[in-house]
């Protein structure tokens, strides 16, 4: 008898930011956990040009040589740009949160993100409500009590012992009596705790996907930010000044909308604007030229947006900001010969 592996799954990430739409920031960190259970379902992990795949153990007619039904595989997700926040959405409006991204509802296709508490050891609990006394008990997704506190006094702190709890969600519910209740969805995962992920993503392993490989992706936003063009002018006169604008000549080639400005004088900068004495000390004529709509972050930029006066083009590329810059804002200083 032959062996042969064959797809499970694979997980790919999808970002407009990149001309090509893939997104290679992000690096899947298989734990020791995750390793294990792959190795008991005769599974293998691979990562090749930004995308997991998972392949397991087949014999000749295609049958897996060992089927983990059901077994949740949580694998971590890091990132290798330390610039990604510049240029990328939020996941959760939390940002305290641990987005987690799960094939819960259908077996090939993952659910929108859920916002989770990622946590091991010892959990200092905060809870979400003043009122006291507050019953706090700690809870598998099935309802099943794990341990329960009573927290009496304003003054009191809850700790849970996360140390024995085999790794999994959990949930941890607040009874204030008259007051309500509160859960908290909770990942207690040591390995990637410790290892500071941003995003976790659990693979129910689901039969189904051994007859019909899913392919499962994430896909990020990009940033819509203001482009704003300071123009700081020497030895200009007022009529010239006056000459000075900003266009968008490129949206033909590159197949998109027009970007509009509006040309801003300095006394009406808002306090979300570089201030003017920082831009032109010396008492230089000075402009700024806003885009009328935000415009989304993308890695090639905008081509063609011009800084002309009376029809002769000044500067044919203005700058657009990159990945290592959080605001799209350039100062561009014009002088006279």
């Amino acid at each position: 008898m032959k062996l042969r592996f064959v797809t499970l799954c694979s997980l790919a990430f999808q970002h407009p930011y990149y001309a090509d739409g893939i997104c290679r920031d992000v690096e899947v960190l298989v734990t020791p956990q995750a390793r294990a259970l792959l190795g008991a379902g005769r599974l293998v992990a691979r990562q090749l040009d930004g995308r997991l795949h998972l392949l397991f153990e087949a014999r000749d007619d295609g049958t897996p040589v060992v089927m983990q039904a059901d077994k949740p595989l949580y694998v971590g997700l890091a990132l290798s740009s330390p610039h990604f926040d510049n240029f990328t959405l939020p996941v959760l409006a939390d940002p305290r949160a641990t987005p987690l991204w799960a094939n819960a509802a259908a077996p090939a296709a993952l659910d929108a993100a859920r916002a989770v508490t990622l946590a091991a050891g010892i959990y200092q609990a905060p809870l979400q409500q003043v009122q006291r006394p507050v019953t706090v008990s700690l809870r598998t997704p099935a309802d099943a009590t794990v341990t329960t506190h009573t927290v009496a006094g304003p003054d009191e702190s809850l700790a849970l012992d996360l140390r024995a709890l085999p790794p999994g969600e959990y949930l941890v519910h607040e009874d204030y009596g008259a007051a309500g209740t509160r859960t908290r969805e909770l990942l207690v995962h040591p390995d990637l705790h410790a290892a500071g992920v941003f995003g976790v993503v659990a693979l129910r392993l689901d039969p189904s996907l051994y007859a019909a490989p899913a392919a499962f992706s994430i896909a990020f936003a990009p940033r819509s930010q203001v482009l704003k063009y300071y123009v700081v002018a020497r030895d200009y006169g007022p009529a010239e000044f006056d000459q000075l604008g900003v266009t968008d000549q490129g949206f033909g080639d590159d197949a998109r909308s027009e970007v509009g400005f509006d040309k801003v004088s300095s006394t009406d900068f808002s306090s979300n604007d570089i201030t003017p004495a920082l831009l032109a000390p010396g008492g230089e004529r000075l402009v700024m030229f806003r885009s009328q709509a935000p415009v989304a972050r993308r890695e090639r930029g905008l081509r063609k947006i011009q800084l002309s006066r009376n029809g002769d083009v000044l500067v044919e590329h203005l700058p657009q900001a990159g990945a290592q810059q959080p605001q799209p804002q350039f100062v561009v200083h014009l002088s006279k010969p």
